[in-house]
């Protein structure tokens, strides 16, 4: 089985190496500069990959505090 949080980081991983990979065509037209992709656009891109990665985390904390509230005094009724 995979593991979710693990596939989506080697998904970031080989998207950033992309990322990284295209700032040559990106820039050789002259309308952005190299340092606007490095300064700007990396660290916005890698911070929502790690938001995304947070809210799966997030989720999945949650899912596990209701099914362990389910099966204990949490939910009942006094």
């Amino acid at each position: 089985m995979l593991n979710a949080p693990t596939t989506v980081s080697q998904l970031v991983a080989v998207t950033a190496e992309w990322l990284v990979d295209s700032i040559d065509g990106m820039t050789s037209g002259g309308n952005i500069s190299r340092e606007f992709v490095g300064v700007i656009l990396l660290p916005i891109v890698g911070n929502a990959a790690g938001a995304r990665h947070d809210a799966y985390e997030m989720k999945e904390a949650l899912k596990k505090f209701y099914r362990t509230c389910n099966s204990s005094y949490c939910l009942r009724k006094g």
